[in-house]
C-alpha cells in the first residue's frame, strides 16, 4: 500500500511539474484527474441523453442545428454551485465572458463574442429569455436580477448572430428555464450562510389540481459584501401554474416579483488603491450613497395550441413593470428616479410536413413590444435628493414580423429566416426651463440567416451567415455628453454580419464542439466618462470593427462516477476605422474581452456525495480604446462538496463551497474609459459558503 501511495505522489508531483511549466494555472484539475482516473480505472461508459434545443425558436436536436449553442443542466446539481450569481454556471460556454458577479447595484455583466461587453451595468447586445419569455427590454436592456438563481434549471446559450429570429439586440441568445412544474408534489426549505454575513433563505411547493400544476418559491438573500459599501438586500418570488386543457393545448401563467431596498456601488477604484486597499470602496461613492433600491414585477401568459397533426399555435403576452431608484457619485442629476412599464406579445405558427425521407418545419410570427420610461434626475446632495434637473418621457416601440424555415433529409439540414423590425422612438421633455428637448427617431431594419448541416455518424459540419443589429438603449440615447436634455443626436444602432463555421459531436460519452467564426461590424457602441460628469457613462460610436475567434468545448464521462468538461476561446477583437479627438486607433484591440480564455471542471459523484472543482483562466485585456492601460492575466478556482441522505420521507443535502480556494488577486469588474483611471472593482479573496437542503 506504501509503494502504491509513492505511485500516487509521484503521479502528482511529475504531472504537477510538467504541466506547471506549460500552463500553470490549469495544473490542478488535471492532475487530480489524473489520480483518481489512476485509483477508480475506466469503468463502463455512461450515455448522454439525446439533447433538445429550442433557443433558436424551432425545437430540434443538438446535432441538427447549424449554429453553435451550448446546454447547461443545472438541475441535479442546484445546491452544489452558487445560488449568489449565474457567474459560475455559464463560465461552461464557450466565447462567453461574464463579469460582475459581486456588485448587486451593476447586476451580472455578460459578454458573447464581444457583444455586451460595452456594457455600463446589466446584459447588452444579448437577448434574454426566461422560460420563452423575453427579460430583455424593447431597448435591449437585459437584467438577471428578476429571478433567483436557485430558481433556474437549465441555461441554453445561442453564440452568435441571431436578429433574424429575435430582432434587437440578439449578438447572441441566452434561455433561462426555471423550475419544472412536472414534478412530483412536494416542498423544499433550503438555508445559506457564508462569508461577509451572508444569508440565504428559501422556500418552494410544488402542487397539483386534476389539470392544473402549480409552484411557488420565495427567496431571500443578503450580504454586507467583501467591499466597504457593497450591502445588498433582495428577495425574490416566483409563481406558476399550467393548466392542460387536452393532450392539444395547455395554458401556462407565471408572474415574478423581486424587491431590492439596498443594493450599494462600492465603485471603480485607483490601481494604487485596489492593490492597497482591496476591499475599500470609492470615497466619492461613500459620500454621494451610490447605490440603488429596486422594485420589479412581470406577469406573463402562454397558450400552446396543436391545431391538427401538422400545425401548432404558440402565444404568448406579458406585462412587466420596474421603479428604479439610484444615486451616482456627483451632485448635478446624480439621482434618478425612473419608472418603468414594458410588455408585448408574441405570436408563432408552425407547420410541420414529415416524410419518408424528409422533414420541413415552417414557422411564421409577429411580436409587439412597447416601453415606457419617466425619467427624472435631481441633484444628489451627499445622498439627499435636491433640486430637479431633468424630467422626459421615453418611448420604444417595436413590431417585429419573421419566417423561418427549417429542412432536414437524409444527413443534411438547411435554417433559413427573414425578419424585419420596426422601431420607434420619442422623447417627451417635461423639464422645459432649458428648453424643449423633445424629439423622434426610427431606428427599422432587416436581418437574414442562412444555415447549412452535415450529420456524420453522431458528428455534424455546419455553415452559416447571419446578419445583426443594437439600437442604443434609451438610457444611453438620453445620456447627452454636453448636458442637455433630450436624445443623443449623433447615437446610430450598430449592424454586423457574421460567418460562422464548425463541427459538433455527440457520442456515447463524449460531446464536443469546434467553431471558428468571423464578424463585421459597424457603428460599434462604446463606452466613456468625461470629466464634468465622473462616474456616468456616455456613449459614442466607432467607424468599423473585426472580430475572429476560435471556440472549443469538451465534455466526457465515460470513468465510472466521473465527468469532466473544459471550453477554451481565443478571439482577436480589433477596431478597423475608429477615430477619438483626431487619434487614429485603427488595428487597436476592443476593451474588455480578453484574448484567451479557459474553464474546465471535474465532478466526482458517487452516491451519496458530489465533489465538484473547477478552474478558469483569463488572459489579459485592455480597460481602454486606446489600449494604454491592461488588466493582467489572472486564475479562479472554486471547490463544492454535497453529501445527501434521507431521514424517512425528508431528503437532506448538505453542502459547502470554496471560492477562490487560493485567494488570487484579480477584478471582479472593469470600467471601461473610466474618468481618472478608476477602472478597478477588486473581487473577494478566498471565502465560503455552506448550507442545507430539505426536500419533503
Amino acid at each position: 500500500m506504501k509503494n502504491k501511495s509513492n505511485q500516487w505522489l509521484n503521479i502528482w508531483t511529475n504531472c504537477s511539474n510538467n504541466i506547471n511549466s506549460l500552463f500553470k494555472p490549469l495544473h490542478l484539475p488535471f492532475c487530480l484527474l489524473i489520480v483518481l482516473c489512476d485509483l477508480y480505472g475506466q469503468t463502463d461508459t455512461l450515455s448522454i441523453d439525446t439533447i433538445y434545443i429550442s433557443a433558436g425558436r424551432v425545437r430540434t436536436t443538438y446535432l441538427t442545428v447549424p449554429a453553435s449553442v451550448t446546454q447547461i443542466n443545472l438541475k441535479d446539481r442546484n445546491q452544489n454551485i452558487s445560488h449568489s450569481s449565474l457567474q459560475e454556471s455559464v463560465s461552461e460556454v464557450p466565447g462567453l465572458f461574464a463579469l460582475n458577479g459581486q456588485n448587486f447595484a451593476q447586476d451580472l455583466r455578460i459578454s458573447i463574442r464581444g457583444f455586451g461587453a460595452r456594457s455600463a451595468f446589466g446584459i447588452r447586445g444579448i437577448k434574454l429569455l426566461i422560460d420563452g419569455i423575453p427579460e430583455t427590454t424593447p431597448d435591449g436592456q437585459g437584467q438577471l436580477d428578476n429571478i433567483a438563481v436557485s430558481e433556474v434549471s437549465s441555461i441554453e446559450v445561442l453564440q452568435g448572430a441571431s436578429a433574424a429570429q429575435y430582432g434587437n439586440a440578439a449578438g447572441g441568445v441566452i434561455e433561462l428555464t426555471t423550475t419544472d412544474l412536472e414534478g412530483d408534489p412536494g416542498s423544499e426549505v433550503s438555508i445559506r450562510t457564508g462569508s461577509y454575513s451572508l444569508q440565504h433563505y428559501r422556500i418552494s411547493s410544488r402542487l397539483k389540481f386534476g389539470r392544473t400544476r402549480l409552484y411557488f418559491g420565495g427567496d431571500h438573500m443578503r450580504s454586507d459584501g467583501y467591499r466597504e459599501h457593497s450591502r445588498v438586500r433582495q428577495t425574490n418570488l416566483l409563481g406558476k401554474s399550467k393548466t392542460t386543457f387536452s393532450e392539444h393545448s395547455s395554458l401556462t401563467w407565471q408572474l415574478s416579483y423581486l424587491t431590492s431596498p439596498t443594493a450599494e456601488d462600492p465603485g471603480g477604484i485607483h490601481l494604487e488603491q485596489a492593490t492597497d486597499f482591496p476591499a475599500s470602496a470609492r470615497d466619492r461613492n461613500v459620500l454621494f450613497d451610490a447605490g440603488e433600491s429596486i422594485d420589479h414585477w412581470k406577469s406573463s401568459l402562454k397558450f400552446d395550441l396543436s391545431i391538427n397533426p401538422n400545425l401548432d399555435l404558440d402565444i404568448s403576452g406579458f406585462f412587466s413593470g420596474r421603479n428604479f431608484d439610484g444615486r451616482l457619485p456627483f451632485q448635478n442629476g446624480g439621482a434618478i428616479d425612473l419608472s418603468r412599464i414594458y410588455g408585448g406579445q408574441m405570436t408563432q405558427l408552425i407547420h410541420t410536413k414529415i416524410t419518408d425521407t424528409w422533414i420541413n418545419k415552417l414557422s411564421f410570427g409577429f411580436e409587439y413590444w412597447s416601453q415606457r420610461d419617466d425619467r427624472e434626475r435631481f441633484e444628489n446632495n451627499e445622498g439627499i435628493r435636491g433640486a430637479q434637473t431633468l424630467s422626459q418621457n421615453e418611448r420604444f416601440k417595436n413590431f417585429g414580423i419573421y419566417l423561418l424555415d427549417q429542412w432536414s433529409g437524409g444527413d443534411w439540414t438547411l435554417k433559413a429566416s427573414l425578419r424585419y423590425d420596426n422601431n420607434d422612438i420619442s422623447i417627451e421633455d417635461n423639464f422645459l426651463s432649458n428648453g424643449d428637448d423633445s424629439g423622434e427617431r426610427k431606428f427599422n431594419s432587416f436581418n437574414q440567416h442562412l444555415g447549412l448541416l452535415r450529420r456524420l455518424d453522431g458528428h455534424a459540419i455546419f455553415l452559416n451567415y447571419s446578419t445583426s443589429f443594437e439600437t442604443p438603449l434609451l438610457s444611453e440615447l438620453s445620456a447627452n455628453p454636453d448636458g442637455s436634455g433630450g436624445f443623443n443626436a449623433s447615437l446610430e444602432p450598430m449592424k454586423a454580419r457574421s460567418v460562422e463555421l464548425g463541427v459538433k459531436g455527440l457520442l456515447k460519452t463524449v460531446q464536443y464542439a469546434l467553431t471558428l467564426f468571423h464578424i463585421d461590424s459597424r457603428d460599434e457602441l462604446l463606452p466613456f466618462e468625461i470629466q464634468d460628469f465622473p462616474g456616468r457613462t456616455f456613449f459614442r460610436n466607432a467607424g468599423k470593427t473585426r472580430r475572429t475567434g476560435l471556440e472549443a468545448m469538451l465534455r466526457y464521462n465515460g470513468w465510472k462516477h466521473f465527468e469532466i468538461s473544459g471550453i477554451y476561446s481565443i478571439s482577436n477583437f480589433t477596431f478597423e476605422d475608429y477615430r477619438v479627438e483626431g487619434t487614429d486607433l485603427s488595428g487597436f484591440r476592443l476593451p474588455g474581452i480578453p484574448r484567451h480564455q479557459f474553464s474546465s471542471s471535474l465532478t466526482f459523484h458517487p452516491d451519496p456525495l458530489f465533489i465538484r472543482m473547477s478552474g478558469q483562466y483569463f488572459s489579459s485585456l485592455f480597460l481602454t480604446d486606446t489600449n494604454d492601460v491592461r488588466v493582467d492575466s489572472y486564475s479562479i478556482f472554486n471547490a463544492r462538496m454535497g453529501y445527501e441522505m434521507a431521514v424517512q420521507d425528508v431528503a437532506m443535502n448538505f453542502y459547502m463551497g470554496l471560492n477562490n480556494i487560493f485567494s488570487e488577486s484579480y477584478f471582479d469588474n472593469v470600467r471601461l474609459n473610466a474618468f481618472g483611471n478608476r477602472f478597478y472593482e477588486p473581487a473577494a479573496r478566498i471565502n465560503i459558503e455552506a448550507g442545507v437542503n430539505l426536500k419533503f
